[in-house]
C-alpha cells in the first residue's frame, strides 16, 4: 500500500455514519493497513473533557457536545493532512462540518442496515440516543431518516453489513482509491 494514491493525495479520509456501522474499528484497521495515524472524534473530546460521551450527552447535553466535537473536527482536519478520522454519528449534520469536511478531506459514509446497526450496538451500554428506549430498531431507524440526506452527501458510500474487519477496511481503502482515481 506505499504506492497507495491515498497516501500520494495527502488528504484525510473521514469515516460518518450511524453508531455501530464499524467507523472507528475500520478506520483502525485502514490507519494500520495504510501506516498513517488514526483519530476517533469521540475519543478525542472525551480525552478533552475527561468523561465519556455519555456523561457529557448527561451533564452538558447533546447540543454542548456537538459543539465540543465541532471544535475538535476543525482542530484535527486543520492541523493534520493523511489521516483516518473516524466522526461521531451525529457530526455530519453540522453544514460547518460538512463543509470542513468537503473541503479538506474525502467522506466515506459507512451505510449499514438498521437491523445490524442494532445488533452491533446491543452488546455496549454506552449508546446516549438509545439510552431508555423501548424500541430501538425503530429509534435507529428515525435516526437514520434524519440523518441519511446528509450522509448521502460523502464522497464515497460504502456498505459495511458483510465482511471481516480487515476485509472490510480493504473495501474501504480499494473505494477511495477508485474514487481518486477517477
Amino acid at each position: 500500500m506505499e504506492n497507495s494514491a491515498i497516501l500520494k493525495f495527502n488528504k484525510p479520509i473521514v469515516l460518518l455514519g450511524m453508531m455501530g456501522v464499524g467507523k472507528t474499528t475500520y478506520g483502525k484497521k485502514m490507519a494500520g493497513v495504510l501506516k498513517i495515524p488514526f483519530f476517533d472524534v469521540d475519543q478525542q473530546v472525551e480525552a478533552d473533557i475527561g468523561h465519556s460521551v455519555a456523561w457529557i450527552f448527561e451533564n452538558a447535553g447533546e447540543k454542548e457536545f456537538r459543539k465540543m466535537e465541532e471544535q475538535k473536527i476543525v482542530e484535527i482536519l486543520n492541523s493534520q493532512e493523511t489521516i483516518v478520522l473516524a466522526l461521531g454519528g451525529g457530526a455530519f449534520i453540522s453544514k460547518k462540518t460538512r463543509d470542513l469536511v468537503k473541503k479538506k478531506a474525502i467522506s466515506v459514509w459507512l451505510k449499514t442496515p438498521p437491523e445490524v446497526i442494532l445488533k452491533r450496538v446491543s452488546v455496549r451500554k454506552d449508546r446516549p440516543l438509545l439510552e431508555g428506549e423501548e424500541d430501538k430498531l425503530e429509534k435507529i431507524r428515525g435516526i437514520l431518516r434524519n440523518r441519511e440526506d446528509f450522509y448521502k452527501q460523502a464522497d464515497i458510500t460504502v456498505e459495511t453489513e458483510i465482511g471481516g474487519q480487515k476485509e472490510v477496511a480493504i473495501k474501504i481503502i480499494n473505494a477511495v482509491e477508485d474514487y481518486l482515481n477517477e
